[in-house]
């Protein structure tokens, strides 16, 4: 996989108030990486300084945006991983999806995970982030960050 991630200088509108703009907002993401395929499954992970782990945002096959925004910040191939996630990539997911909260008919749990692991973890530095990424639920787990976050949509729709 590349290291290096895309340039994502364009600047977002001041809101996407509507299910209409959201998807045009996610389309321009995806558009920014050709044969890009929304994966299966997608989530972070908090893990603490004394060896536990926390789910954050866990995701099936919803929330689109986010998953394009997170897919092209990491830079992801479209291949099952477990990715670190600095608190600089993290919280620059954050201020592309802001936008996104003008839509007030709509949840955004997403965001709300992702600011709340950036407050966690600049309080905390023994502390690391993770995003996994499914490309389909096939895939053998990546990690047990990838199994946890599989385990929290699993149970989700049970």
């Amino acid at each position: 996989m590349s290291t290096s991630r895309p340039e994502t200088t364009t600047r977002a509108p001041q809101a996407w108030a509507t299910r209409e703009e959201l998807t045009a907002a996610r389309l321009r993401f995806e558009a920014l990486m050709p044969g890009y395929r929304a994966p299966a499954v997608y989530g972070t992970v908090v893990h603490h300084a004394d060896g536990t782990t926390e789910v954050g945002a866990a995701n099936r096959g919803e929330h689109g945006l986010p998953a394009a925004v997170m897919s092209l910040l990491v830079g992801w191939d479209g291949v099952t991983r477990t990715l670190e996630l600095p608190g600089a990539l993290l919280a620059r997911a954050a201020e592309l999806l802001e936008p996104a909260e003008a839509a007030r008919d709509l949840e955004h749990p997403n965001l709300r995970s992702w600011r709340r692991t950036l407050a966690h973890l600049a309080g905390h530095p023994g502390c690391r982030a993770l995003v996994v990424l499914v490309a389909d639920e096939r895939d053998a787990p990546t990690s047990p960050y990838d199994v946890l976050v599989r385990e929290q949509v699993a149970h989700r729709s049970a």
